[in-house]
């Protein structure tokens, strides 16, 4: 199972190659995207303090549970993609599964929608939800661009982002 996650991954990778410095910049900045559309949501509407709490409550327990699950499993991140890319924010010895990108890109799309979803009518709320879910996945996969983990971290990671959000709220 593992050598079909290795060569699924290096193949995503190397489709990316052409577009390096985009995954680059979408794997550094890409999460801003969501705090940004949030940010317009949160000073439009007089409902920010509930929003704010259900948010970075999700966003919270996505962090917790992403790192715990890292410490269980110990999987080293992939070492056997050539890449540039130079990681000022992650440790050499950190974990990768699952993707902490992911995880948050999953929280913050899921929570951040059932937001919009519960304030503005379906009508609005769609085209909303479609730009989350495009930023998740494109985040998502600029990890594996970039050449920083695995396909499976980051399923693994979206499922954990996706499915604890919905379970708490």
């Amino acid at each position: 199972m593992m050598e079909l996650d290795k060569k699924l991954t290096l193949a995503i990778h190397k489709l990316g190659k052409p577009l390096l410095p985009f995954w680059e910049f979408l794997s550094e900045y890409g999460l801003l995207a969501f705090l940004f559309f949030f940010f317009g949501l949160w000073m439009a509407a007089d409902w920010w303090s509930y929003a704010l709490l259900m948010v970075s409550g999700a966003v919270g327990v996505c962090f917790a549970a992403t790192y715990s699950l890292r410490f269980v499993f110990r999987r080293a991140r992939p070492d056997f993609m050539k890449t540039d890319y130079k990681l000022f924010h992650v440790k050499a010895n950190e974990y990768s599964f699952p993707s902490l990108h992911a995880t948050i890109s999953g929280a913050l799309a899921t929570s951040v929608s059932l937001v919009v979803l519960e304030i503005t009518t379906h009508q609005y709320a769609l085209p909303a939800v479609i730009f989350l879910a495009i930023v998740a996945v494109l985040v998502t996969v600029s990890r594996i661009m970039v050449g920083v983990h695995y396909l499976s971290d980051i399923l693994a990671g979206l499922a954990v982002g996706i499915g604890l959000t919905l379970l708490i709220l």
